[in-house]
């Protein structure tokens, strides 16, 4: 697997040897591990336009009833996997299915990722916005400064839109 995440990461030599023969013996006999990879060389992210919450906090539950608030979920099922995203203030309903290789760690993020896209796409400026998701694990890897998912830098990227916007 060394060898996959090397061409991943585009550090896989080009020269036909005994190595890359076994990658290509690899590749034929699990076509899986052609799949596009999440993996992207580590990014550091020291400036962030937004604010991750990691715990609940019930004495601020409805203090600011101007505030826009968004609801993400992603599942796993026997038939697939799926984000989704529902916001009563911005009128949002998006469901998307991912099909059934994809993780609920992706599709968890796939639904943040869809919320501050739906977000910019509705321009919405100057309100207070809180996206609620309750993947611990996504919102964790969020409030890192490295990043080597490009599903993660997507999110932190289109999050980081939202909140120069935003408050």
């Amino acid at each position: 697997m060394a060898a996959v995440r090397l061409k991943t990461l585009d550090l896989w030599g080009k020269r036909v040897t005994q190595h890359t023969g076994l990658l290509e013996e690899l590749n034929n006999e699990l076509p899986l591990t052609r799949a596009i990879n999440d993996r992207i060389p580590k990014q550091f992210i020291f400036d962030k336009k937004y604010k991750i919450q990691l715990h609940e906090d019930h004495r601020c539950e409805g203090l600011r009833p101007t505030e826009l608030r968004i609801f993400t979920d992603g599942s796993k099922t026997g038939n697939g996997t799926g984000a989704g995203v529902f916001s009563e203030d911005l009128n949002i309903h998006i469901a998307t299915p991912l099909g059934v290789h994809s993780t609920v760690f992706q599709a968890e993020c796939l639904g943040i990722s869809l919320a501050a896209l739906a977000i910019s796409t509705r321009d919405v400026k100057d309100h207070s916005i809180r996206i609620l998701s309750d993947s611990m694990s996504v919102l964790q890897a969020l409030s890192s400064h490295t990043v080597n998912s490009g599903l993660i830098y997507e999110c932190h990227q289109r999050l980081n839109q939202v909140g120069i916007h935003n408050h």
